[in-house]
C-alpha cells in the first residue's frame, strides 16, 4: 500500500469512528453502514465535492486563541460530512434493497379472500392469489381449476384483503416513510448551507465591509499580532476607497501625483477609524480570516485644499554658487513657514522643507528692494501634512495593551502618552509646560489626530501624577486635583467633536517614590507626564483596577512605570 492509499485508509478510519460516535444513540442507523465498502465509496464522493484537501489545509493553520477564529470550520465540515453520512448510507440502503427485490421479479403478495354466495363457475371458498410482477401486468393462478387470467396491476386495489396488517408491517412503514422525509429535510438542509456558503458569502455584512488576509501562524505570535495585520490592511484598503486616485488629483495636482499620493497614504491611514469590528473567517475564500467593519474618515476637505505662499527674495550677489542661492532661497521659505504656524519653530530644516508641495520662482517686477537678483518665490503646502507634522511628536498611541483580574477576566486599554515636552508644571495644580514654558494642551486634545485615537475607544482614564519634590500626602493630593482637571479639558475636547457620551474615570497615581537626588524641576518634569487611557474592550463584571494595574505593570514601552509611584486610585 503506497502513503496516499494508507493516508486514506487512516483518514476513512477517522472518519468512520467520528460518525459512529456521533450516532452511539441509534444503533439501528449504526448496523445499516457497517459496511465499510459503503463508507469509502461514499467517503471518496464526498471527500472530491467538498474539496476536503482544502479545508484540511486551513486546518494546519489554525491560530489557536481565545477568539478561535478557525475552529468553525472544522465544526461545519464535520457537520456537513456527517449529516451527508447518515442520508446517503440509509438512503442507498433503502432504496438498493427495493431495486435488489424488483429485480429478482418476483414479489409474493398473500392475498387470502372468503367467497360467499353462490358462483357462476363455482370456485370454491378459498384460494391463493400468486401476483407475478412484470411492467404491465400480472398473472393470476387459480389453484383448483389451474385455469389463468390476466388482470391489470391497477385492478389489485380493487381487492381488500382480509387479513389486517401486523404490527411489524405497520412498523416497517413507519420506517419506511420516516428514512424518506430524513433523506428529504437532509437535502433542503444540506441545500441551505451550500447556498449560504456559494451565493450569500459577500465582501459586506449589512453596510460593512470586509478585508481578508491568510493566517499563517509561521508569519504571526499570536492572534492579536495577526488581528493588528487585518485592521492595517483594512485601513490601507478603506483609503483607496474613500481617497481614490481622482479625487486626491484634484486636491495635489496632477504632476508627480503618484508619488505624492505615496508620501500621503500613511497620513491618510491614521485619519480613518474603523468602527463595529468583528473579526470571523472568510465565507468565500479558503483559508483566509477577516474583519469586518465600517470605514469612517474624519478629515475635512479643507485639509486637502493647497495652501498658497508668494516668499520674496533678493539675492544681494549673484555671483556666489548656486547652491549658496538656493540655500538662501530655502532660508525665505522657513522663515515663512515658521511665520504661519510658529509650532513649526520646534522642527528641523529638512523637516520643514518637505512640507512644500510646489515652488515655482520668478522676476519680482514690484520689488523696492536694492538687489542684483529680484525674485518672487510662490510654494504651497498641504494642511494635511502641515498637521502630521506638528503632531507627529506631540503624543504617541500605544494600543492593545490587555491586562486580567484575579478572576482572570479581561481588559484592553490604549494608552495616549503625551511627548516628554509636554508635563505638569512644578507645584502646580491646573497649569502645564512645553519645554519649560507654560502652554496649554486644550486644543492638543481637541486636534483631529487626537480625537480619532478617542473615537476607537469606549471609555476614557485621565491620568494624574506628581513628582518626588514635597511630601506624600500633598503631592498625592495634587495628583488627585490633576487627574480632575485633565478630565475637565478632556470633556471639553470630546464635547466640541459630539464624543461627550463615553464614560470617563480619574486615575490618581500619587507621588513619584523613586530616588530623589537633588534635581532642577526640569530634570524631574518627565515624573510629572500627560497620560490618558482609552478603554477599548473588557469583559462583564471585570475589576478594572485590578485589570489595568496588571496591564501596566506588564508593559514597560509606556514611557513610565507605575511602581515608582506611590498609590493605585481609580475612580
Amino acid at each position: 500500500m503506497n502513503a496516499s492509499s494508507l493516508e486514506e485508509a487512516t483518514e476513512i478510519d477517522y472518519f468512520i469512528t467520528n460518525v459512529e460516535n456521533s450516532k452511539a444513540t441509534s444503533e439501528w442507523i449504526v448496523n445499516t453502514y457497517s459496511n465499510r465498502n459503503w463508507i469509502e465509496v461514499f467517503y471518496r464522493e464526498a471527500k472530491g465535492w467538498l474539496e476536503l484537501k482544502e479545508y484540511e489545509l486551513r486546518d494546519e493553520y489554525q491560530l489557536r486563541d481565545e477568539y478561535q477564529l478557525r475552529d468553525e470550520w472544522s465544526l461545519e465540515r464535520h457537520f456537513i460530512l456527517v449529516f451527508c453520512a447518515y442520508t446517503f448510507i440509509i438512503w442507498h440502503k433503502l432504496t438498493g434493497a427495493l431495486e435488489k427485490q424488483w429485480a429478482s421479479g418476483i414479489a409474493e403478495l398473500k392475498y387470502e379472500s372468503r367467497f360467499t354466495g353462490n358462483r357462476e363457475q363455482g370456485i370454491g371458498n378459498r384460494e391463493k392469489l400468486i401476483l407475478t410482477s412484470s411492467p404491465n401486468n400480472s398473472t393470476y393462478k387459480s389453484a383448483p381449476n389451474n385455469s389463468t387470467y390476466k388482470i391489470k396491476n391497477t385492478k389489485l386495489s380493487n381487492h381488500r384483503a382480509s387479513k389486517p396488517l401486523t404490527t411489524l408491517d405497520k412498523a416497517s412503514r413507519l420506517l419506511t416513510t420516516l428514512l424518506i422525509l430524513h433523506y428529504l429535510l437532509s437535502q433542503l438542509a444540506l441545500a441551505l448551507i451550500l447556498i449560504n456558503r456559494l451565493f450569500l458569502s459577500k465582501d459586506y455584512i449589512g453596510d460593512k465591509e470586509r478585508y481578508c488576509q491568510n493566517s499563517y501562524p509561521s508569519a504571526y505570535n499570536n492572534i492579536d499580532e495577526f488581528k493588528a495585520v487585518l485592521r492595517e490592511g483594512a485601513k490601507a484598503e478603506a483609503v483607496e476607497k474613500l481617497f481614490p486616485e481622482n479625487k486626491l488629483k484634484d486636491f495635489i495636482g496632477k504632476d508627480n501625483a503618484t508619488s505624492k499620493r505615496e508620501e500621503l497614504i500613511p497620513i491618510l491611514k491614521e485619519s480613518v477609524v474603523l468602527e463595529e469590528e468583528k473579526y470571523e473567517n472568510s465565507k468565500s475564500d479558503l483559508g483566509k480570516s477577516c474583519i469586518y467593519f465600517k470605514p469612517i474618515q474624519k478629515l475635512e476637505d479643507k485639509m486637502f485644499e493647497p495652501i498658497e505662499f508668494e516668499v520674496p527674495y533678493c539675492a544681494s550677489d549673484i555671483s556666489v554658487s548656486g547652491k549658496k542661492i538656493q540655500e538662501e532661497k530655502d532660508d525665505a521659505i522657513i522663515a515663512r513657514l515658521k511665520e504661519h504656524e510658529p509650532k513649526l519653530g520646534q522642527r528641523g530644516r529638512k523637516e520643514i522643507l518637505s512640507l512644500v508641495e510646489k515652488q515655482v520662482s520668478e522676476r519680482n517686477l514690484n520689488s523696492e528692494e536694492d538687489c542684483e537678483l529680484s525674485e518672487l518665490i510662490k510654494i504651497s503646502i498641504l494642511p494635511i501634512k502641515l498637521q502630521a507634522i506638528l503632531t507627529a511628536d506631540e503624543f504617541k498611541n500605544i494600543p492593545e495593551v490587555k491586562g486580567v483580574d484575579e478572576n482572570n477576566k479581561k481588559a484592553e486599554f490604549q494608552f495616549t502618552v503625551l511627548s516628554d515636552k509636554y508635563n505638569w508644571e512644578f507645584s502646580s495644580d491646573d497649569k502645564t509646560q512645553l519645554k519649560g514654558k507654560d502652554a496649554s494642551i486644550r486644543n492638543l486634545l481637541s486636534g483631529e489626530y487626537m480625537i480619532l485615537g478617542f473615537r476607537k475607544v469606549s471609555e476614557l482614564i485621565s491620568v494624574g501624577t506628581a513628582s518626588c519634590e514635597g511630601g506624600t500626602a500633598t503631592e498625592n493630593e495634587r495628583s488627585k486635583i490633576r487627574a480632575g482637571k485633565l478630565d475637565e479639558w478632556l470633556q471639553e475636547a470630546l464635547e466640541k467633536h459630539n464624543l461627550k457620551h463615553k464614560p470617563r474615570y480619574t486615575l490618581n497615581l500619587g507621588k513619584y517614590k523613586g530616588e530623589c537626588s537633588p534635581k532642577t524641576e526640569q530634570e524631574t518634569a518627565p515624573q510629572r507626564r500627560i497620560i490618558i487611557i482609552g478603554i477599548i474592550d473588557r469583559d462583564k463584571d471585570v475589576n478594572l483596577s485590578e485589570a489595568l494595574r496588571n496591564a501596566m505593570e506588564k508593559r514597560r514601552d509606556l514611557s513610565f512605570y507605575i511602581k515608582n509611584y506611590s498609590i493605585f486610585e481609580l475612580d
